[in-house]
């Protein structure tokens, strides 16, 4: 099985125009926004794992009484089985394991070659608090209002169990795209607490150094050269930019060529 891929953007468009001092008549949304989460991907991608936090059903190699399961967040449904017929476990445990930080051990006596581990997966769940609704969400409206007005294009909150990606705002109203990262749109009353996702430090830095970098390069000539090196299969940040890569590297999981 084969997890969604995340929709995150690692830094917000804001940060990138601070930092970057970028107009919008100079760098429109248009041009910003997409590379931004092309970037995101690209580190992903790198790293060889996701730094949003997915919800899906993933399938791996079960030990007999105990599984290391990389960048598992939490888990709500472990069935063990051989592929094709799976049984329900009970009275499994979800431990830290402390020989490969950001994995998780699953204490489970398995008598199957697999175990099927349905629940969130990424490097890490952190989250800011952004408030509360100010008035009640069904399942299918795509508009919220707000406590507060820090909100960000690209950004994901999680509401409930369901997390929202933002994609227009203005002051404390916000349109979102509903149920994103495998996660299921439902009703949410007013009064309900907001979060809003932040990424590692490091992540966000070097996707912020990326997409500045991207921009200028592309205003002085070189957006063949880049997008030539950074798009292809295999190696997407090979041979650009090595200080980047440095500030990623160590997040890459062990034996990612």
């Amino acid at each position: 099985m084969v997890l969604p891929e995340p929709v995150d953007w690692y830094v917000r468009p804001s940060e990138v125009r601070a930092r970057g001092r970028l107009t919008t008549a100079g760098t429109p949304d248009e041009v910003l926004h997409p590379l931004i989460a092309h970037t995101s991907r690209r580190i992903d991608d790198w790293c060889n794992r996701r730094f949003g936090a997915v919800r899906g059903t993933l399938i791996v190699a079960a030990g007999r009484t105990s599984t290391i399961v990389p960048d598992c967040i939490s888990v709500e449904l472990a069935e063990c089985g051989d592929g094709q017929t799976w049984t329900p476990l009970t009275g499994w445990t979800l431990l830290a394991d402390g020989t490969a930080p950001h994995h998780a051990r699953l204490m489970a006596y398995c008598t199957g070659p697999y175990l099927r581990l349905t629940g969130l997966w990424g490097y890490s769940w952190t989250v800011a608090p952004a408030g509360t609704l100010t008035a009640p969400m069904d399942a299918t409206q795509n508009s919220a209002s707000f406590s507060q007005s820090d909100l960000d294009i690209g950004d994901v909150l999680a509401i409930g169990d369901e997390q929202v990606q933002v994609v227009a705002a203005s002051g404390s109203t916000a349109t979102v795209t509903r149920g994103v990262n495998g996660t299921v749109a439902a009703p949410h009353p007013a009064g309900t607490p907001v979060y809003r996702r932040v990424y590692p430090g490091a992540i966000t830095e070097a996707a912020l150094m990326q997409v500045i970098r991207r921009l200028t390069d592309q205003v002085a000539g070189f957006a063949g050269v880049l997008a030539s090196s950074e798009v292809g299969a295999g190696q997407p940040w090979q041979g650009v930019y090595p200080d980047i890569r440095d500030a990623v590297e160590r997040f890459r999981l062990p034996g990612v060529a």
